[in-house]
């Protein structure tokens, strides 16, 4: 082989080694792009919205605060497309530095996340009206379990028989001041003997409207399944089968040895019940529905009639625990009621305790949840978990809410970046 042609097939070879490492290094980094789009963007893109829909229950409790409009959107969609590119390139040759081949390779790596985000505001008749239905009680026993049946009674209960919850709380501008001092006493009774094991929320069945009875010797087997599937059974009343209808009803349950506890027996005394029962029934009821001739303080009852609230009526009571500025406070932005001394009544002693929203004109450091209203922040205390759990279950009853229905309303599609 000639000198001459050695040098160039040397030369030749080198380039290629070297456009070969400089493609393998391009790939290698081009195949990385999908898991670690993954890695770097979920978690990320979870947590902004985590934050934001917090944020956004906030914002509107401080904007019923001012008896302003709460407004919700959605963001149904969330797509984002990872864009990855690469350009590369080599020389070689001999550069007079020295009797060696020098090789040269550079190369360029071009990422791009554009993501698309749909938002749909929550408007019209289906929103309005899952804001102004009532809340369901069965909602009771699945927050229970949950340690935060307390926030749920004092947030989206109104009454517990004639025991009110500071109902003029509910108004955006009440005209009298408002207290529920001894409703929180019978709250604190029930969440004490819940969290004991004394007593607990269940579900019972029970006999209603009775029907024919026939002879039981006429009753078959086929008699018996088809009454269970309309919701019905018979009762036994010597040799006649009666049949009723079988109701199920939430009960607030007691063990032996809770019945007839101090804080069991005061419980029956707040809210005028018979004391020392095993249970008693839990029926969500209207107080105008009760007979008014049989008070509650008069009359040993067996039942606990409760007036539960709307998701807007318990926005509203949550929106009294927004601390207002003396500023807004002194110009009327704030709606006020004025207290027995004449001063503005303060709201937040409602929420003492479970529910309270901090406002100055600078956002503090370190804390997650704040909005920005009227030239002022309104934020959460970092250590406040009680205001912060009640945002969450804010959000979640307002998506059970919704479940239930198709959510309608004009498409916002934003490509960013």
């Amino acid at each position: 082989m000639s000198p001459k042609r050695s040098a160039s097939e040397l030369r030749r070879r080198g380039w290629v080694a070297s456009a070969t490492a400089l493609a393998f290094v391009v790939a290698s980094l081009v195949g990385c792009v999908g898991p670690a789009a993954i890695k770097g963007s979920r978690l990320r893109y979870n947590e902004a919205y985590r934050q934001t829909n917090d944020e956004e229950i906030l914002l509107n409790i401080v904007r019923l605060r001012y008896g302003d409009s709460p407004v919700f959107i959605d963001l149904p969609n969330i797509t984002s497309q990872f864009q990855a590119s690469a350009t590369g390139g080599g020389t070689g040759g001999f550069d007079g530095a020295g009797p060696g081949r020098t090789n040269l390779g550079t190369g360029e790596l071009f990422l791009k996340d554009a993501p698309t985000l749909s938002y749909t505001p929550r408007s019209g008749q289906q929103i309005g009206k899952r804001l102004m239905a009532p809340l369901a009680l069965e909602l009771v026993r699945s927050i229970s379990p949950g340690g935060d049946l307390a926030m749920f009674l004092l947030a989206g209960v109104d009454r517990l028989n004639d025991l009110a919850n500071a109902p003029s709380a509910t108004s955006f501008r009440p005209l009298v001041p408002d207290e529920n001092a001894r409703y929180r006493r019978a709250v604190d009774l029930i969440v004490g003997l819940h969290q004991r094991g004394g007593a607990e929320f269940r579900v019972a069945t029970f006999d209603g409207e009775e029907f024919d009875s026939i002879a039981w010797t006429s009753v078959r087997g086929r008699d018996l399944v088809d009454a269970a599937k309309e919701g019905k059974a018979f009762r036994g009343e010597g040799d006649r089968a009666v049949l009723v209808e079988r109701e199920k009803s939430l009960v607030l349950a007691f063990r032996p040895q809770a019945a007839g506890s101090p804080e069991a027996l005061e419980l029956a005394a707040l809210l005028g019940l018979e004391p020392g029962r095993p249970f008693y029934r839990v029926v969500s009821r209207d107080l105008e529905e009760i007979d008014p001739d049989e008070p509650f303080e008069t009359v040993p009852r067996e039942t606990i009639y409760v007036s539960m609230r709307s998701l807007l009526q318990t926005m509203i009571f949550l929106s009294k625990g927004v601390v207002v500025p003396e500023e807004h406070v002194a110009r009327g932005v704030a709606p006020t009621t004025p207290g027995p001394d004449g001063a503005p009544f303060d709201w937040t002693t409602a929420t003492h305790r479970f529910f309270r929203v901090c406002s100055g004109k600078h956002r503090p450091k370190g804390v997650d949840e704040a909005v920005r209203y009227r030239d002022h922040w309104y934020w959460v205390g970092s250590a406040d978990v009680d205001t912060r759990a009640l945002l969450t279950m804010i959000e979640l009853i307002l998506e059970i809410q919704e479940s239930e229905s198709e959510r309608t309303g004009p498409l916002l599609t934003l490509p960013v970046g």
